[in-house]
């Protein structure tokens, strides 16, 4: 499935994220080496429990629920889980709350800046150098990290101090995709931002990805190895005035009929016209195949470099 670009904020491709992930990497890479002291156990810190401490950014608000137009504007990505004939395609779902009950730790009332001690130090440049691996897409890591600890260790990651200004200073709609053996294992995203930057909004939607999509149980521990990852940046939502402007391959689309929303993601398997798209988008949006409804289009960055799953 190729990526498409959008101009939806700074450093939107993957040439200027990779860029600034490289200096940030080496940046990284320096503090630990100033700070490199074995913990008190000789024990490596566990880079997926979560820290007591975060970057820039702030805390947002969830997203409404499936179907829903206000706020986020969050909602199903896909196609119905359910009750269309023949191959149903993926269908992920909008995001929710974990399930843990656990407060977001960027709720926490504590100043964002304040320096490290070095217990905190030590995990922080543990996360920060796995989100800033070079041979992995830094959002696709920040998705595993993000569904790793929630299922792991019942944290919700807090994202760490030191992620390039493209993760902290842009704010966009994302979806988080997990896989098994090829099979979709949860998704759930947004459509427009409904966390203060892109980091949080992914961390987020992979906690929910993992633990609140109504098609599937939570993700057990014993299944982390066996997953894949992918992540959908949005593009800006575009108005459309004919269905020659549509094209399933290339763009998503929304739709609209007063409070009732639904979404579908680009260069699905089993969605080979505008119609199935339209189609499918109302059903998740429960509104009726024959009522009128407003369109609109957006393209998206899939990111998948490094989501491979560990084993078979």
């Amino acid at each position: 499935m190729a990526a498409f670009e959008v101009e939806a904020g700074p450093s939107t491709t993957e040439e200027e994220v990779g860029a600034e992930i490289r200096g940030a990497h080496a940046k990284a890479a320096r503090e630990r080496e100033e700070t490199a002291e074995k913990p008190a156990d000789g024990a490596r810190p566990d880079a997926r429990r979560s820290s007591e401490r975060h970057g820039r950014c702030e805390d947002g608000e969830r997203g409404d629920a499936d179907g829903a137009a206000a706020g986020s504007g969050a909602t199903s990505a896909h196609g119905p889980s359910a009750g269309v004939a023949g191959a149903t395609p993926e269908v992920p779902h909008a995001a929710a709350e974990p399930k843990t009950g656990r407060r977001h730790p960027l709720a926490w009332d504590r100043d964002a800046e304040a320096p490290l001690d070095e217990d905190e130090r030590e995990e922080n440049n543990a996360i920060l150098s796995l989100v800033l691996d070079p041979a992995v897409d830094p959002l696709v890591a920040l998705a595993r990290l993000s569904v790793e600890s929630i299922v792991g260790s019942g944290e919700v990651l807090a994202a760490p101090q030191g992620l390039p200004d493209a993760m902290t200073r842009r704010r966009a709609g994302t979806f988080v995709s997990l896989h098994k053996e090829g099979k979709l294992r949860g998704c759930i995203g947004t459509i427009a931002p409904a966390q203060s930057c892109l980091a949080e909004e992914i961390i987020m939607n992979g906690v929910a990805a993992a633990t609140e999509d109504p098609r599937f149980p939570q993700v057990r521990p014993d299944e982390l190895d066996t997953l894949s990852y992918s992540v959908d940046v949005l593009g800006e939502p575009e108005p459309v005035d004919s269905l020659e402007q549509l094209d399933p391959a290339r763009y998503g689309v929304i739709v609209t009929r007063g409070f009732k929303r639904g979404l579908l993601l680009p260069d699905l398997e089993g969605v080979d016209t505008v119609m199935d798209q339209i189609a499918i988008a109302k059903q998740k949006a429960g509104i009726a195949p024959d009522e009128d409804a407003r369109l609109e289009r957006f393209e998206v960055v899939r990111h998948t470099r490094g989501g491979d799953a560990r084993c078979a």
